[in-house]
């Protein structure tokens, strides 16, 4: 994955400056539809769906039935997540266009696992926690009864600084640094009756990425009608992701803490396409934005996903999220 990122961003920045080369720089008026404002600020909201995990691997099973009660697709569907993206645009006389940006997406989702079965040998276990017991549901007397909560967030934010230059009348290149950051956290906490107690086990995996690199891309623009046009982007970068995670487990009656850190740098790519259909509500002061926003990147580590890394090191995935943008833009 690593050599297919740095081969994904070699041919971005081929192509364009492929097509700066053929196209050429001309001031920003012939993008941005005649005169267009010095200041332009962005804001819109996202309404987004993280994509499941394709690990397909048992997460909590029955092993008195040997039924998968839960597998680690069902763990790592975050379902809908809400975020903000907003850009200040600044449009200079001499055809540059600064844009400072930011993007934070936030996903969180929780479950229960309830048993209450009969009998003293029934367990209902993780087999990829340390240690495998973790959730466990065992029990004395006639009836067992166990719960399990598990919790998964995962949080995006990225911010860039970015130059804009026109190349063609509605198309638009640009270039900047990037950072961002992804956070992910699986909390699991099980209660259950042993030796005559209430024995509670919890168990936190986190895992940080901070992602340090630039990307290259494009935006156009075709006016469709006075009020109404229709908006494109694309963006792939490529970044040095520094990333770490986390694992401590406890109980309250051994009061034994098991934790454990890795470290690992390596590079990611990450990427992000869609488009707008933009309406003028004010004619060069405001308009409002419906469209489609997607952001993807791989070799980013998940929390859950370091539950079946037995190589060792960060276990990393690909991630991938998209959905609904709604916005406002305003200029002056």
């Amino acid at each position: 994955m690593k050599t297919v990122s740095a081969t994904i961003f070699g041919l971005m920045i081929c192509l364009c400056s492929q097509a700066v080369a053929q196209l050429g720089f001309v001031g920003h008026e012939n993008f941005y539809g005649g005169a267009s404002r010095d200041w332009e600020f962005k804001s819109s909201i996202l309404v987004m769906d993280l994509k499941d995990s394709n690990l397909n691997q048992p997460a909590i099973t029955d092993s008195n039935l040997n039924t998968v009660l839960f597998t680690s697709n069902q763990i790592s569907s975050m379902g809908t997540g809400v975020g903000i993206d907003a850009a200040l645009f600044r449009n200079t006389h001499g055809g540059q266009r600064w844009e400072l940006r930011s993007t934070y997406a936030s996903f969180d989702r929780s479950f229960q696992v309830v048993g209450a079965v009969a009998g003293n040998l029934n367990d209902v276990f993780n087999p990829g926690f340390p240690p495998a017991s973790v959730i466990s549901f065992g029990g004395e007397g006639g009836t067992v009864r166990g719960i399990g909560d598990k919790g998964d967030r995962l949080d995006f934010f990225g911010i860039e600084l970015n130059m804009h230059r026109a190349c063609a009348p509605g198309v638009s290149f640009f270039v900047g640094p990037k950072f961002v950051n992804v956070d992910d956290q699986l909390n699991v906490f099980t209660s259950r009756p042993n030796a005559g107690n209430l024995l509670v086990t919890g168990t936190e995996i986190a895992t940080s990425n901070r992602l340090f690199g630039g990307s290259v891309g494009f935006d156009l623009n075709l006016r469709v009608c006075r009020n109404l046009s229709v908006n494109g982007f694309m963006r792939a970068g490529y970044y040095v992701n520094d990333s770490k995670f986390d694992s401590i487990t406890a109980n309250n009656l051994s009061l034994v803490v098991l934790a454990t850190q890795t470290n690992e740098t390596f590079g990611s790519a990450l990427g992000e396409f869609g488009g707008t259909a933009t309406w003028d509500v004010i004619p060069s002061a405001v308009s409002i934005e419906a469209g489609y926003h997607a952001i993807w990147a791989d070799n980013i580590a998940r929390a859950y996903g370091q539950v079946y890394n037995a190589a060792g090191g960060v276990a990393t995935e690909t991630i991938f999220f998209h959905g609904l943008r709604i916005g406002i833009i305003y200029r002056r």
